[in-house]
């Protein structure tokens, strides 16, 4: 008698939390685009927004709410002195881990990212006022780490605010809306 009241108070307890359980498509790709500002101004006297498209490929686990992924973007923003301008352009790869919180018909989130960021500053510093370009042909490739949250907009978009800590230069926060496909 006691197996048989266990199992019915387990069934009674048990059965309503996975019925609680929105199923998401096992794998989703994000397409999207952002605003960014970087804070450093650096040597500059001013920094100006950017724009920052990205896409991300996620797989959701159906048994956690977890889903982990590949996220690439690029920013593009400029900074300035006087009249000279410098923009600064870097695309970053990273691996991205994201733990789910639903919320009443919400759906909340926080992860994190890590990866490389690539950066390469050719032609792109103009001087003076007759627009004179000088090259500079740098590259590299720092480590980077990209904290975030966001909240899932319906089935088929996301609001994600994150902050990019890469090399100094290239540090940016930003707030991106993508598509779910």
């Amino acid at each position: 008698m006691k197996k048989v009241f266990i199992s019915v108070l387990l069934a009674i307890f048990l059965v309503p939390c996975f019925g609680q359980v929105k199923s998401k498509p096992s794998v989703e790709l994000e397409i999207g685009v952002g605003g960014l500002y970087s804070f450093d101004k650096l040597f500059f006297d001013s920094v100006s927004p950017g724009v920052m498209p990205y896409g991300e490929l996620r797989y959701n686990f159906h048994f956690a709410p977890v889903s982990i992924g590949v996220n690439a973007s690029a920013q593009f923003f400029r900074r300035s002195v006087d009249d000279e301008k410098m923009d600064f352009n870097s695309k970053n790869v990273l691996l991205v881990a994201d733990y789910s919180f639903p919320l009443g018909g919400k759906e909340l989130f926080a992860g994190i990212g890590a990866g490389m960021g690539f950066y390469d500053q050719r032609d792109n510093l103009q001087r003076g006022r007759n627009g004179q370009y000088f090259y500079v042909d740098e590259v590299s490739g720092p480590f980077c780490i990209m904290p975030r949250i966001g909240m899932r907009l319906g089935r088929h978009a996301r609001l994600t605010m994150a902050y990019l800590f890469e090399d100094k230069a290239n540090r940016n926060l930003n707030l991106r809306l993508g598509y779910i496909f």
